[in-house]
């Protein structure tokens, strides 16, 4: 398992990271810890942008968890992960170290999942697995 230093705070970007990968100007970050962060409008309403690192769960488990879409495999980084476009959703889990995995998701206004799978990207290559 990979050490709880191993990814940074938010996964390793910044907010103007989160801004360039999605395209939504005046995105900020509203909340943080060591394993989850959001990202809002600046005008509020719900979040944008999130971020969730699941410790001790399989990516696997995550496969029928979400409901905004038919799961498809994807490779981020080269890593192995899954990926649902909803409506006006995306989200999208890579596995990350043996028993771990790393979450993006994109809500209002994604039209492809390119932002988030940006974002993944960047996670893994700062925390050495990409």
């Amino acid at each position: 398992m990979p050490s709880p230093n191993t990814i940074g705070l938010c996964g390793g970007v910044t907010d103007a990271d989160v801004v360039q990968a999605v395209g939504l100007a005046g995105v900020r970050r509203v909340s943080a810890n060591p394993v989850s962060c959001a990202w809002q409008p600046a005008a509020g309403g719900d979040y944008a942008v999130t971020f969730h690192w699941f410790r001790g769960s399989s990516l696997e488990e995550r496969r029928g968890q979400v409901t905004a879409g038919k799961p498809a495999a994807v490779q981020v980084a080269g890593q192995p992960g899954i990926e649902w476009q909803g409506a006006q959703s995306c989200e999208v889990a890579v596995a990350f170290g043996n028993s771990d995995f790393i979450d993006w998701s994109e809500r209002a206004s994604a039209q492809s999942c390119t932002g988030p799978e940006r974002l993944a990207a960047a996670t893994l290559t700062k925390a050495g697995q990409g």
